[in-house]
C-alpha cells in the first residue's frame, strides 16, 4: 500500500502543475487583448478552473480525504492546457503576426477540436475535480436534502459529458486510422479497441454495482418507514412529511435504476460493435503517420475514463442510504419533547414513549416549521400561571 504522505504529496504536485500550467495558459489569452467570444469564455472557465484547484489543494493539505483517483484527470488537464498554449504560440507565429492581432481562430486545434471543444475539456476536468471535492464533504458533514439533489444533477450531468466527450475521441481515432495509406490496422489500433472493449464491460461492472447500491438502499427505505400513531398524526404535520420525504427517496431511487438499465442497454450495444470491430481488425498490419497524436487521444481516453470513475464513486456515495436512529426515547407525564431533523434524512424510531399529558414530536421538518413549534409552545407556556408552569418543570424533570 502507498504511503499516504507520499500519495498526498505526488497529487498535490500535479495540483500546482496544473495552476501553473493553466495560469500560463491564461496570460497567453490575456495578450490576445480581444473581447471576442471565445477569448471571453475561454478566460472565464480558466479562471473557474483555477479556484476549483485552489481549492482542492486546500483540501490535500488539510488532509480531508483520499484524492488519489484524480491523478491522471489533474495530470491531464495540466498537459492540456501545457499543449494548447503550445498550439497558440505556433499559430500566431505562423501568420506572422502578434497574440494582440491574431484573429484565425479556427486555426487553434487541439486534438481535432476547435476552441470551443477545448473550453468543453476544460469544464469536463473542473466538473471531475468539484465532484471529487464534494464526495470528500458528503462523508464528513452533515448536507441539506437539497443539496444532495443538486450534488446528484452535478454527478449526473458531468458523466453524461465525460461520455460524450470519450465517444467523440474515440471517433477521432477511428477517423485518424482510416485516413493512412494502407487502410489497415496497427497493432497499436488493435491494443486501443480491445482497451475501449475493456472500459465498455468496466462501465457495464459499475452500472449493475451502483444499481445493486440502489436496490439495496430501497430495501432498507421501505423497512424503515415510520408508522406514528393518529393522535400524533392529528397533532402535527411531522409525519406527513416524512413519509413525504420517503416517498421521494424511492421515487428517486427508482429513476436512477431506469437511467442505470437504459445506459447499460447502450453500453451493450456499443460493446458488440467493438467486438465486431475488434474481429474484423485481426492479423492486419498498418504504419500510421499520426502515432503521436494518437497517443494524445489514447491518454486522453484514460483520463476520461478515470474521471467517469470518480464520478462513479461519488455518485454510490451520495447515493448511501442516510437514516436517523431514534431509540428507546421516553417522556413523563405532563413533559414536551421535540426531536426532529432538519436536513431531510429519514428517521428510523423504535420503542417509544410518552407518560400522560405529554407532547412528543419526532421525525423530519423544516427549519422554519421547528421554529414556529417553539414559538407556539412559548406562547403557550406564557400563558401558563406559576404554579402550573412549576408543575410541568418539575414532570418534565
Amino acid at each position: 500500500m502507498a504511503d499516504p504522505i507520499s500519495a498526498a504529496s505526488a497529487i498535490i504536485t500535479l495540483v500546482t502543475f496544473g495552476i501553473q500550467s493553466s495560469s500560463m495558459l491564461y496570460q497567453t489569452f490575456k495578450e490576445f487583448n480581444s473581447h471576442h467570444k471565445h477569448v471571453r469564455e475561454l478566460k472565464t472557465e480558466l479562471d473557474a478552473l483555477s479556484l476549483v484547484l485552489a481549492s482542492i489543494h486546500q483540501a490535500i493539505l488539510d488532509n480531508e480525504a483520499d484524492f488519489t483517483p484524480l491523478k491522471l484527470p489533474l495530470f491531464r488537464c495540466g498537459s492540456a492546457c501545457i499543449e494548447f498554449n503550445m498550439v497558440v504560440r505556433d499559430a500566431t507565429k505562423q501568420s506572422h503576426g502578434s497574440l494582440a492581432s491574431f484573429r484565425d481562430w479556427a486555426k487553434l486545434k487541439y486534438l481535432g477540436d476547435d476552441i470551443d471543444g477545448f473550453k468543453a475539456l476544460l469544464a469536463n476536468y473542473k466538473s471531475t475535480i468539484t465532484i471529487a471535492l464534494c464526495d470528500a464533504n458528503l462523508r464528513k458533514a452533515t448536507i441539506t436534502a437539497k443539496a444532495l439533489n443538486e450534488y446528484q444533477e452535478l454527478i449526473e450531468n458531468t458523466v453524461s459529458d465525460l461520455e460524450d466527450s470519450l465517444q467523440r475521441i474515440d471517433s477521432k481515432l477511428q477517423h485518424l486510422v482510416a485516413g493512412g495509406s494502407s487502410g489497415c490496422q496497427t497493432n497499436s489500433d488493435q491494443q486501443k479497441i480491445q482497451l475501449e472493449r475493456d472500459s465498455i464491460q468496466k462501465c457495464l461492472d459499475i452500472c449493475a454495482e451502483m444499481s445493486s447500491h440502489i436496490e439495496k438502499g430501497q430495501s432498507n427505505v421501505s423497512q424503515s418507514m415510520l408508522t406514528f400513531t393518529e393522535e400524533y398524526n392529528s397533532q402535527t404535520d411531522v409525519d406527513s412529511s416524512a413519509n413525504s420525504a420517503q416517498r421521494a427517496t424511492i421515487t428517486v431511487l427508482d429513476d436512477c435504476k431506469e437511467r442505470l438499465a437504459y445506459t447499460s442497454s447502450q453500453l451493450r450495444i456499443h460493446l458488440a460493435d467493438v467486438l465486431r470491430r475488434l474481429d474484423a481488425f485481426q492479423g492486419q498490419t498498418f504504419v500510421h503517420p499520426n502515432s503521436n497524436e494518437q497517443d494524445k487521444m489514447r491518454e486522453e481516453i484514460n483520463s476520461i475514463k478515470r474521471s467517469l470513475a470518480v464520478c462513479a464513486k461519488a455518485s454510490e456515495d451520495a447515493s448511501a442510504e442516510r437514516v436517523n436512529m431514534f431509540d428507546e426515547v421516553s417522556l413523563g407525564e405532563d413533559g414536551h419533547q421535540v426531536i426532529v431533523s432538519t436536513v431531510g434524512d429519514l428517521i428510523n424510531a423504535r420503542r417509544v414513549s410518552a407518560g400522560a399529558r405529554s407532547t412528543q414530536l419526532l421525525g423530519q421538518m423544516s427549519d422554519s416549521t421547528l421554529q414556529a413549534i417553539g414559538q407556539r409552545q412559548s406562547h403557550v407556556i406564557s400563558k401558563q400561571s406559576p404554579l402550573q408552569q412549576e408543575d410541568s418543570a418539575s414532570s418534565s424533570n
